[in-house]
């Protein structure tokens, strides 16, 4: 080795030349590149017992690799201890000592002292300074950097196929930094003197970097147990401070954290670890802080502020990956200890301000007001009224508020916030965007679409300005803007807005999360152009991710559930919906607690499952506790008036008709405080209203509401708008109704011009008009007139393959030729609108049972008592199918058949059709109406005839007894 001494001289001096050559270079290395080569070369590769050792060049390039190469300290050549040197070099020739010296070698026989000669050769030769600390007696305070950036690009040279080194460097890399980090590892194997005050640099060294050794040899697991190691930690703390130390804890331990994650790890829980981790660390500087206090030496006040904001990093960590109640933890001793030691001051006020932030995410609304209530003291008395921190303070409280659904609060604190903020709008730009972006989601929550794409717009201006058209921040804010125009399916509006964000977030760095809502994204976007198939794919995929990589987005993946069972319930999937219901209404819950608008969201969804498996009172109570939690947390609102009118909707299908009025009258007290009298929601709503009194036979009422929404949508949409044209047809209905038959043609006449300009003269709704006209016309004995209008239906009907309206318009046209005496014409269409009803609706269905007495009555009138009474019997066998044996209708049809049984002289079967009649009305309490007088007169006479006088006059008596009861004599 001392042979390297004698070409010192002009190894130095070449070095010196090669450097100024390569600094005036602007291209490759070049001459000056390939003589250093050549000289280090020679240099680094002496004879040792006759033979050329690789074993310096070896160990320069481990010094390259490990020490300089993805330095974990500032710049290329950083300074290393001599002892963390030799522990390298000694760990790297170990693991290719036989290729390097064979067996027997005097380099073998004597190891160590060849570790310690190759850093004095490297000196030697000028590659490397050595620096002494001279107020240090320890052996190994000397510490070695290369000399020069060009050493740099040796090392890399040997490192490369074209260095020489061959095998010797293959998996370098890993191999050599998994080599020196277990030399350490082996070391503190029983080893006392790792968490002492004062270490050697060495093992300074390794305290500060092992385990970026240690992730560089992809010994994960082995960093994960070192930082939860006391001994290591505790003699990190005191090697590098409590700051330092700290800080380079968490760096090392976030790190950690994000490569378990990102190996799915099974030995080690990924927040487990993070959190036993700064665990340890936090009980080591409590206990150092104890001691002092024990010992007599009170802990100074540098000492106490030092340990609040180590455990203020700490709790920043936690809380910044979800580990929210660690987190909670250390903000609080963080907060103790600093508000102990500077009282109010910007470094305890954030930690009041963080805390909050934790306290909110854990959904401990009333500890996280009252931290920032705290925090906004503070931040107050520092900075005034008028402090953008102040405004953040404001903010963060909004946003409690919006957590609890508490809507007008949070908007009133936005405001106030934004007050604050635009004091000086060119300092807070983006903050006020954030702010208005906010406020929209709030408006959007309540229903109030147009408002919130207003303050989503302001938000853009504001953001745009300060950070340009292309930055992925402005990438939110499209997205919501996305949803609302999704949500007023207006597809037109939305894809170009979807789109940009997707422009945008494409240019981010790629994430889980950024994953799962670009296909959120795509799968609106897919559902919106009428793909369902592939928007479900989407909607799935993203919920995939989110479930396996980002389960801490609860929120997120609640939401999804509900878009997707409501894909579902849209497909009639309804067992696989409900189970995606429940499982998003419990996630929720669990996170937002029991009365907050996104519970109420998925109960009005479920309420529209309900509805679709005709479970009404279920979905009635879903409504019901959805508006009762949206009157609380968004008072009179668009959401509110929407949920009214679904009830309204509801009551008014299943005959709760009451229910139904209180409904649609309290929806349109809010729409018309919220909109004024002529808007077209408060139209809306009139015309539900109009529907349910002409139900209810209140047709002036009913006039009066359809009077007013016709006004209404003629000036806000114009006389030939759709829904004019509805508004027009319902009014006909109820003026029919009232008997007012030509207004009603009127009504109808200018519905059908309507529908014919907008949808032509073969739409489904021109149809509509046509069938209901003719049906008057019939009725006012315009027959030849109704016929026309009804062929006509007729036609357009079984074009459009509307089966089952062609069968009302059949039998429409069968009640004319009935009315006619033309009973074989009347036949041939009441069979055709029975087939057609079999076919659609099954044998079971309440419509083919009336076809079939139809039917019945058209034999009847025609003397075919038999075929009479064969479709009276398959009606009969209906409905009791449908409505059970017991119902007012199944005694509608025995009393039929009993009259026509008693005129055809078969008297026992004609008795007892009657007498069922007479039990079923009796059992349900059905009034005693004429029809119910006629029938008992007629048992009376059936008795009377078969000699059965005393039960002759026990029934006439009844009759006489119900009749006077009814319609007293004057």
């Amino acid at each position: 080795i001392n042979s390297v001494e004698e070409i010192h001289e002009d190894v130095a001096k070449a070095l010196e030349r090669v450097s100024v050559d390569a600094s005036s270079s602007t291209g490759s290395f070049g001459v000056a590149g390939d003589m250093l080569y050549e000289i280090l070369d020679q240099s680094l590769a002496p004879n040792v017992d006759g033979k050329t050792t690789k074993a310096i060049k070896l160990c320069f390039a481990a010094f390259v690799l490990v020490f300089c190469k993805y330095s974990p300290t500032t710049g290329g050549r950083p300074t290393i201890p001599s002892g963390a040197v030799a522990e390298l070099f000694e760990a790297v020739l170990h693991t290719k000592e036989t290729d390097l010296f064979g067996d027997g070698n005097v380099f073998e026989q004597h190891f160590r002292r060849a570790t310690q000669l190759i850093p004095e050769a490297l000196a030697a030769l000028g590659v490397m300074t050595v620096d002494k600390d001279a107020s240090s007696s320890e052996e190994d305070s000397t510490t070695l950097q290369l000399k020069h950036d060009i050493m740099l690009e040796y090392g890399d040279y040997l490192l490369s196929p074209e260095g020489g080194l061959g095998d010797l460097v293959r998996d370098a890399e890993l191999v050599w930094n998994r080599a020196f980090a277990s030399s350490y590892l082996e070391d503190m194997v029983g080893n006392s003197t790792w968490d002492v005050t004062k270490p050697n640099p060495g093992r300074k060294y390794a305290l500060e970097f092992l385990v970026n050794h240690l992730i560089r040899a992809e010994m994960i697991q082995e960093a994960a147990v070192l930082l939860r190691d006391e001994r290591f930690v505790k003699g990190r703390l005191l090697a590098l401070g409590v700051i330092k130390g700290t800080k380079k804890h968490v760096q090392d331990c976030e790190e950690t954290f994000d490569l378990l994650l990102d190996i799915r790890s099974t030995m080690t829980e990924p927040g487990d670890f993070i959190s036993r981790a700064y665990e340890k660390c936090g009980a080591i500087i409590s206990a150092h802080l104890s001691s002092s206090h024990a010992s007599g030496s009170a802990a100074s006040g540098q000492e106490t502020v030092d340990a609040g904001l180590a455990y203020n990093a700490m709790g920043f960590s936690l809380a910044e990956r979800n580990r929210w109640l660690d987190a909670t933890y250390h903000y609080n001793r963080s907060y103790e200890l600093l508000d102990m030691a500077l009282g109010d001051n910007e470094a305890v006020a954030s930690i009041l301000f963080n805390r909050a932030v934790v306290y909110r995410e854990t959904n401990q609304y009333e500890k996280s007001m009252e931290s920032l209530d705290e925090c906004l003291n503070q931040r107050t008395s520092i900075y005034g009224e008028q402090g953008p921190l102040v405004a953040q303070t404001i903010c963060e409280k909004a946003d409690v508020f919006a957590a609890m659904s508490d809507y007008a609060a949070a908007i009133y604190n936005y405001r106030k916030a934004l007050d604050i903020y635009q004091v000086e709008p060119n300092r807070n730009r983006v903050e006020i965007g954030n702010t208005f972006q906010t406020m929209g989601r709030m408006h959007r929550e309540k229903g109030e679409l147009n408002q919130a794409l207003k303050l989503y717009s302001e938000a853009l201006r504001c953001k745009k300005i300060e950070v340009g058209l292309n930055h992925q921040d402005l990438a939110s804010v499209y997205i919501e803007m996305g949803y609302c125009h999704a949500e007023k399916n207006d597809r037109e509006a939305a894809e170009p807005i979807f789109d940009e964000a997707l422009r945008l977030m494409e240019q981010a760095e790629p994430n889980d999360d950024n994953e799962a809502e670009l296909l959120t994204i795509q799968g609106i976007m897919h559902n919106m152009a009428d793909e369902k198939d592939e928007g479900l794919e989407c909607y799935e995929q993203a919920l995939d991710i989110l479930k396996t990589k980002c389960p801490q987005k609860k929120g997120k993946i609640a939401a999804l559930l509900n878009m997707i069972a409501n894909e579902h319930v849209a497909r009639g999937e309804n067992r696989r919906a409900f189970k995606l219901f429940e499982e998003s209404l419990k996630c929720r819950k669990e996170m937002v607690g029991f009365v907050h608008v996104d519970v109420a969201t998925t109960l009005a969804n479920m309420a529209t499952l309900h509805q679709q498996r005709e479970k009404w009172e279920k979905a009635l109570r879903c409504l019901e506790e959805a508006l009762r939690i949206r009157k609380l947390r968004l008072g009179d609102s668009e959401k509110v008036a929407q949920t009214l009118e679904l009830i309204g909707n509801l009551s008014k299908e299943i005959g709760q008709l009451k229910k139904a009025e209180m409904a649609y009258e309290d929806a349109l007290r809010i729409l018309r405080g919220l909109h004024g009298d002529n808007h077209v929601s408060v139209a809306n709503i009139l015309h539900e209203m109009g529907d349910l009194m002409d139900d209810i036979s209140e047709y002036d009422e009913a006039i009066n509401n359809f009077s007013e929404c016709l006004e209404i949508r003629k000036r806000a949409l114009g006389y030939d708008h759709e829904d004019v044209a509805e508004t027009l047809y319902s009014m006909g209905f109820a003026l029919h109704n009232q008997g007012e038959q030509e207004e009603a043609l009127d009504c109808l006449d200018d519905a059908l011009q309507v529908r014919r300009q907008r949808f032509g003269a073969d739409h489904e709704l021109v149809g509509d008009c046509l069938n209901i006209m003719g049906f008057i016309e019939s009725k006012k004995g315009e027959h030849e007139i109704a016929l026309e209008l009804l062929d006509e239906a007729l036609e357009i009907r079984q074009r459009n393959g509307s089966t089952l309206k062609a069968a009302d318009t059949m039998k429409n046209i069968d009640n004319i030729h009935k009315d006619r005496k033309e009973h074989i014409a009347a036949l041939d269409c009441y069979e055709d609108c029975l087939k057609w009803r079999k076919r659609e609706l099954g044998l079971n269905d309440e419509r083919v049972a009336d076809a079939q007495l139809a039917l019945g009555n058209v034999y009847s009138e025609m003397n075919e008592n038999e075929e009479a009474m064969h479709c009276f019997s398959e009606a009969l066998k209906v409905r009791r199918v449908v409505h059970g044996s017991h119902d007012d209708r199944v005694a509608s049809v025995l009393q039929t058949m009993g009259i026509i049984e008693f005129r055809a002289g078969n008297m026992d079967r004609g008795r007892e059709y009657l007498e069922d009649f007479v039990r079923i009305r009796k059992n349900n309490h059905t009034d005693e109406s004429a029809d119910y007088v006629n029938v008992l007169f007629i048992i009376g006479n059936i008795h009377k005839i078969e000699g059965h006088d005393i039960d002759a006059k026990r029934a006439w008596a009844e009759a006489y007894d119900v009749f006077n009861a009814h319609w007293p004599p004057r």
